[in-house]
C-alpha cells in the first residue's frame, strides 16, 4: 500500500494519507489541491473528504500560503449549506483538511439535463443565499460560487464548497505577485477593477448568474468558437459590461423573478441586492 509520502497525483485508491485515511477515489482538482473521498482505515464505515496540496504546490509559497488561509476560514463555520471541517493537519508533508464528505452530484451535471423546475431552482437559490448570508456576517466572502462548487444531495440540501479563493476580513490572504483571480463567467464587472471589487457584492453577484443558468439551464456567458483564453476573458468583460440591466431569464418567469435576476447581475454594483441577507430577503418575498 502506498505511504502518504508520494505525491498527491500519484495517489489513488487504497493509499494512505496520514495514519488514519484511505483513499476511495478522487472527487475533484482544484488550481493547487486534490479532494479525496477516504475511509478510516481501521473503521471503514467512518469517512470523509480529504483535501491536500498537490506535489508541486507543496513547496509553491504562493499555493501554500491559500491553501493555509483556506483551512483557517473554513474552521469554525457551522452552517447546514457549507461543508464542515473535522480537522486541519498542518505538521504532514503536504498539509491537509479533513472535511465532511458531501454525497451528492454538483449543480454542473444536473443543469447538463436542462432547466430546473422554477420551485427547484428558487429553492436551491435560497439555501446559497442562506449560506452567503451566513458567510458575510461572519466577513467571510467565497469569491468563487457556481455550479461546479455546489454539490446537490439526494434530500436536496445544496451545499457551498471549495474556500479557496474565499477572503476573510482582517485576514491576509491577499497574495502578492496574483494577477485577477476567479472563473470569469461568475465574476461581475467590475473584476478588473480591484479598487471597485468588493466582495460581498462579487458573491451576489455569481449567484444571481447561477440562478438564471438554472432557470434557463443554458450557460449566461457562452464565448464565440477559436478565441484565445485572454480574449474570452476580455469576450465576456465586454458581454456583462453591454448588460446595464443584468441578465433576463425571459417572459416565461414571473417578474418578480427576472427583476431579481436582473438586479444582482445588474452592471452598477449600488443595484445589487446585498450583502446575502438582502438577497435572502428577496427570494423570500417572492410570490
Amino acid at each position: 500500500m502506498s505511504s502518504f509520502v508520494d505525491r498527491p497525483r500519484e495517489l489513488g485508491p487504497g493509499a494512505r494519507i496520514g495514519d488514519v485515511w484511505a483513499i476511495d477515489h478522487a472527487l475533484g482538482r482544484g488550481g493547487m489541491g486534490t479532494v479525496f473521498a477516504c475511509h478510516n482505515k481501521d473503521a471503514p464505515a467512518i469517512r470523509a473528504a480529504i483535501k491536500v496540496l498537490d506535489g508541486f504546490a507543496e513547496f509553491h509559497p504562493i499555493a501554500r500560503k491559500r491553501f493555509l488561509r483556506e483551512a483557517e476560514i473554513l474552521y469554525g463555520l457551522d452552517h447546514p449549506n457549507l461543508v464542515r471541517v473535522a480537522n486541519i493537519v498542518l505538521d504532514q508533508r503536504p498539509p491537509y483538511i479533513e472535511m465532511e464528505l458531501v454525497e451528492g452530484v454538483p449543480l454542473t451535471r444536473l443543469l447538463a439535463s436542462g432547466p430546473l423546475a422554477l420551485d427547484t431552482a428558487l429553492g436551491h437559490a435560497r439555501q446559497i443565499a442562506d449560506a452567503l448570508a451566513y458567510l458575510h456576517r461572519r466577513k467571510v466572502f467565497h469569491r468563487d460560487v457556481k455550479p461546479e462548487n455546489l454539490i446537490v444531495q439526494p434530500d436536496g440540501t445544496v451545499k457551498l464548497v471549495d474556500f479557496g479563493l474565499a477572503k476573510k476580513a482582517g485576514l491576509d490572504i491577499t497574495v502578492q505577485g496574483t494577477s485577477a483571480f476567479g472563473t470569469v463567467e461568475y465574476c461581475p464587472p467590475e473584476w478588473m477593477d480591484a479598487e471597485a471589487l468588493e466582495p460581498a457584492a462579487w458573491d451576489c453577484y455569481a449567484l444571481g448568474v447561477v440562478l438564471h443558468e438554472m432557470l434557463t439551464g443554458q450557460m449566461a456567458f457562452r464565448t464565440p468558437e477559436g478565441l484565445s483564453q485572454a480574449d474570452e476573458v476580455l469576450w465576456i468583460l465586454a458581454r456583462k459590461h453591454d448588460l446595464e440591466d443584468g441578465l433576463d431569464p425571459g417572459p416565461a418567469f414571473p417578474d418578480a423573478v427576472r427583476a431579481l435576476v436582473g438586479d444582482l447581475t445588474a452592471l452598477d454594483r449600488e443595484r445589487r441586492p446585498c450583502p446575502g441577507q438582502e438577497v435572502v430577503r428577496r427570494l423570500r418575498s417572492l410570490p
